[in-house]
């Protein structure tokens, strides 16, 4: 399951993991930025509050994850990683090394800070 909130004054939506992830969970997701994203073109952010990463139930879930990436990453202008877990920072900044996703990835250790850097 993914806990989510879209601000729609910031566009921003904020996702937490919490449990392993499956494929209605991005269905889930898909059903509320997409009309957002044909609104205003594009999400100012996603900011990813995670102490760890749950994993996926199945591959019908990586499968979707996957998808979704694919999907709607041209329509992301920032990622913002919350995370004080060394794997996770370790595998996000691999993943931003690499110019096949298009938005700008940063890690960060407190909420806030990445809320402002997403806003700015």
């Amino acid at each position: 399951m993914i806990n989510h909130s879209l601000d729609l004054k910031k566009l921003i939506l904020r996702l937490e993991p919490t449990v392993q992830l499956v494929a209605s969970d991005f269905e889930k997701l898909s059903q509320k930025v997409d009309p957002v994203i044909k609104k205003h073109g594009h999400l100012n952010g996603v900011l990813i509050v995670a102490s760890s990463f749950p994993g996926w139930k199945d591959f019908d879930g990586l499968f979707a994850h996957l998808q979704f990436i694919k999907d709607h990453h041209k329509n992301v202008e920032k990622v913002a990683l919350v995370t004080t877990d060394t794997l996770i920072k370790l595998g996000a900044g691999r993943i931003s090394k690499y110019h096949f996703l298009h938005p700008e990835i940063q890690i960060f250790d407190k909420e806030k800070e990445a809320i402002n850097w997403l806003s700015a």
